[in-house]
């Protein structure tokens, strides 16, 4: 008897992204799982606390994440 393996479930991305640091409402923001949200306007000014290139790290839980 052969088992079916259903698919994982797709994350529905949010209709709306509000950054935490400026906290206006955006139609795309860098995130992390844990709902850390920022703008590309405040990630390029913070980015020399919480990226080191192609990655950058939650300031919330931590979590290392892609860039794009």
């Amino acid at each position: 008897m052969e088992e079916t393996k259903k698919p994982a479930p797709r994350r529905r991305r949010p209709s709306e992204y509000i950054c935490h640091c400026c906290r206006k409402k955006y139609p795309y923001c860098f995130n992390c799982p844990c709902g850390f949200q920022i703008c590309e306007k405040c990630f390029r000014e913070n980015l020399w606390g919480i990226s080191n290139g192609p990655t950058w790290v939650c300031p919330d839980c931590g979590r290392i994440r892609m860039t794009f």
